[in-house]
């Protein structure tokens, strides 16, 4: 079943939709008057007469239910001490076809390289939708995301040994453990809210939890111009 992501510009009108949505299945709600909805959702919209724009679509089977990587948080952390944070860089992977690989530093584009921005604007984006699904939670999700980062990051700086903690986002030894770190605390917070992973969050995860760093987009993801709460499929570029 395909799931539709649009937005109701009417706030009134969302909020009655909202309420009658939720009887036809799984509703996730976002800022900006945006939601997740499953396809015949919008029969309902159209009977009702609700105007919305849709804004894209995701299958079920790209989300990953959080209880396959771990149940609870506690367990995800005892998960992220078993981690072999990047010790495989620039080696071969059975998944190698799926994704463009680099075998070294230099071929890392860089945060400004193409699709830079979208590459790493999109977790943020994430992270704000959670924080908003989770306000009544902030103090529990902000301890939990300390907890995790601090973990990784130590872990995996260990491993770079040309990390330096001074420097920035333009230096790869030290962006790839920082990128470590958020990305693992992301999927900590969909642990602890019950919430599905988008692809492209779980398919960083699945890489960086196999020892290498998945750095870029290889190539432009579809409605990279459109408010999406789930980017299609599109290949990573891999160290």
């Amino acid at each position: 079943m395909d799931f539709v992501t649009i937005r109701i510009a009417d706030k009134h009108r969302s909020a009655n939709a909202l309420v009658a949505m939720s009887g036809r299945g799984r509703v996730d709600c976002y800022k900006e008057e945006v939601y997740v909805v499953p396809e015949p959702a919008l029969a309902l919209l159209a009977e009702l007469g609700i105007v919305y724009q849709e804004l894209g679509r995701t299958c079920e089977r790209t989300m990953t239910a959080p209880a396959t990587i771990a149940p609870t948080v506690t367990d995800f952390l005892v998960l992220l001490q078993r981690v072999h944070w990047f010790t495989r860089l620039g080696q071969p992977h059975v998944r190698d076809a799926e994704v463009v690989r680099i075998h070294d530093w230099s071929g890392w584009p860089g945060p400004e390289g193409p699709w830079g921005d979208w590459f790493g604007r999109w977790p943020a984006f994430v992270r704000e939708c959670i924080e908003a699904d989770g306000r009544n939670r902030s103090k529990e999700l902000e301890s939990t995301w300390q907890q995790i980062g601090g973990l990784v990051a130590e872990q995996a700086a260990a491993n770079v040994p040309l990390y330096d903690p001074n420097q920035d986002a333009w230096y790869g030894p030290t962006l790839c453990v920082w990128d470590a770190a958020y990305i693992a605390s992301l999927v900590g917070w969909h642990i602890l809210m019950s919430q599905p992973i988008g692809w492209v969050i779980s398919e960083r995860w699945r890489w960086l939890a196999a020892g290498h760093w998945p750095c870029a987009f290889a190539e432009e993801p579809e409605g990279i111009d459109e408010l999406l709460v789930e980017i299609p499929r599109v290949k990573l570029l891999v160290y």
